[in-house]
């Protein structure tokens, strides 16, 4: 049997951040230091209520190859937060 191979990844994304996105008048100012390679395609999302938070789940070919049945990993991005002008 031929077992395709996926490159993906779990970044996690708090309720509090969803919250802070989505409020009129919000203003996030940060670089991301550390994150998805260039290209990475967004290709699936879930909620998970025991650490209230969403997945987004992302493709790239970059990413590390999973095996049928293995756990897409958890990636967290790195930011820093920009001062105002």
């Amino acid at each position: 049997m031929l077992e395709q191979k996926r490159h993906l990844v779990r970044v996690p994304v708090s309720l509090e951040l969803w919250q802070e996105l989505v409020t009129q008048g919000a203003q996030i100012r940060a670089e991301c230091i550390e994150g998805l390679p260039d290209g990475a395609q967004l290709v699936n999302s879930h909620y998970d209520g025991q650490v209230a938070a969403t997945y987004l789940v992302f493709h790239h070919p970059s990413l590390r190859a999973l095996g049928f049945g293995e756990v897409i990993p958890v990636f967290v991005p790195r930011f820093r937060r920009l001062e105002g002008d």
